[in-house]
């Protein structure tokens, strides 16, 4: 039971609490008045874009157009570095893939030495702090399946910002969304293993309890019986 019953139990019950914030968080897409949309990177093919990051840069580009139709304007952060087996950098073709979309090249900003999200967010920040540019409100585009993660490690980094999901074609978001899942668990190991060490104390103290009563009831029959 505590092997493997209490893990399973815990890894169910967070499941189905990950899979409807997620949903009801990826439905969200409010379009906050942002100074700053930074649009994070999925990989390249070659030295293009995939039509997963392309669908990301698409709903970056909207977030950037409804903003500046309200009269602001913000940046476009793109950010990825470059993989071992990737001929640029994921903000190099990012950039080119905006501008043939007709995003002004000085609305651009690239940010590309980092490999992963938390640091895509750090070094945004960073990059903006280094070139004086002043925001308060930021907007991040990902994929909707990884908005729930994204907005997590925002506010680790106490980044005012709020998770934009751009869509992902049906066949991929199962398995990218079991991914996410995992690294969550994996990012919160140490809760899961105290809440497992807790609930497995709390197991064995009941089981213990109730041996301790069913021991004191034989007793007490014990005790009847000989006096009849």
């Amino acid at each position: 039971m505590a092997l493997v019953v209490i893990p399973l139990g815990i890894i169910v019950a967070e499941l189905v609490g990950y899979t409807l914030y997620a949903g009801l968080y990826s439905k969200i897409g409010r379009v906050p008045p942002a100074e700053v949309v930074v649009v994070l990177g999925a990989g390249l093919s070659g030295e293009r874009v995939t039509p997963l990051l392309a669908a990301r840069i698409d709903r970056g580009i909207e977030v950037l157009d409804k903003i500046t139709a309200t009269g602001g304007q913000p940046v476009l952060v793109l950010s990825g570095g470059q993989g071992a087996d990737e001929a640029v950098s994921e903000a190099a073709a990012m950039a080119r893939y905006a501008i043939e979309q007709g995003v002004p090249a000085d609305r651009i900003i690239e940010e590309d030495p980092s490999t992963t999200t938390e640091e895509s967010l750090r070094n945004t920040r960073d990059v903006l702090a280094e070139r004086g540019y002043e925001w308060s409100t930021m907007a991040v585009v990902t994929s909707n399946f990884h908005t729930l993660r994204a907005a997590s490690l925002t506010r680790r980094l106490g980044l005012p910002a709020t998770v934009i999901g751009a869509p992902t074609a049906r066949y991929y978001v199962p398995a990218g969304f079991l991914r996410e899942f995992t690294a969550c668990l994996v990012h919160y190991r140490r809760l899961n293993l105290i809440a497992w060490s807790v609930l497995t104390a709390l197991t064995w103290a009941f089981i213990g309890l109730v041996a301790y009563l069913s021991a004191q009831q034989t007793e007490v029959v014990d005790a009847a019986l000989a006096m009849v």
